[in-house]
């Protein structure tokens, strides 16, 4: 099967190219890491129709100089889009950050993209370490309550006081949704102190 649908991506019908990305996508690494190359030479000729199956097929295979072109996809709305090859989203948050260091993803906490900001409040909400608090209270007060509410779950998980406030002041003024997460995180360690009622916060619920 990696074989065929290798040999597909040479094919300059581009459904037929991002179909048998999503092949290679199915049987990941390492079965399909022979299909790299072949992989990055058919997506110097795609275009809009088969670009993101192909650069998600090398995400599924570890092809880290494919991060720039992956991101610059995930900011558009494309990478998200992308299907498994039996139906349902392919995407996985995990397999785009695992492309380069966490201290790298880290860094895109600043970017212009909401959705990228988001990105990286889930995942160093999911790999959650006290080095990362710095990062993650820069999230939680996002304008974006989105990219702040992930923040708060990595937050509450790793309990450093210094985030206590910046959580608070969150909880002030979010929405039933979000407060919720908020609550979670005050609760879940940075300080009980939040969740015993000094606040309100435990009344509140």
């Amino acid at each position: 099967g990696v074989k065929l649908a290798t040999d597909a991506l040479a094919s300059k019908d581009h459904k037929i190219t991002a179909v048998a990305a999503q092949v290679i996508e199915h049987y990941g690494s390492p079965k399909a890491d022979g299909a790299k190359p072949a992989l990055l030479d058919a997506l110097k000729r795609a275009d809009e129709s088969d670009e993101p199956q192909i650069v998600w097929a090398l995400v599924t295979l570890k092809e880290p100089s494919v991060m720039t072109k992956a991101m610059d996809l995930y900011r558009k709305g494309h990478l998200t889009k992308v299907q498994r090859l039996g139906g349902g989203n392919a995407f996985e948050a995990k397999r785009l950050a695992a492309l380069t260091s966490l201290d790298e993803f880290a860094k895109l906490a600043g970017d212009d993209s909401e959705s990228v900001r988001q990105l990286v409040a889930t995942v160093l909400s999911e790999n959650a370490e006290p080095k990362w608090t710095p990062t993650l209270v820069k999230l939680v007060q996002d304008k974006s309550v989105e990219v702040a509410r992930e923040a708060a779950v990595g937050l509450g998980k790793i309990g450093d006081e210094s985030a206590r406030d910046p959580l608070l002041a969150q909880l002030a003024k979010a929405d039933n949704d979000s407060r919720a997460k908020f609550l979670d995180a005050l609760r879940d360690g940075i300080g009980g102190e939040g969740g015993n009622g000094g606040d309100g916060a435990d009344g509140s619920n």
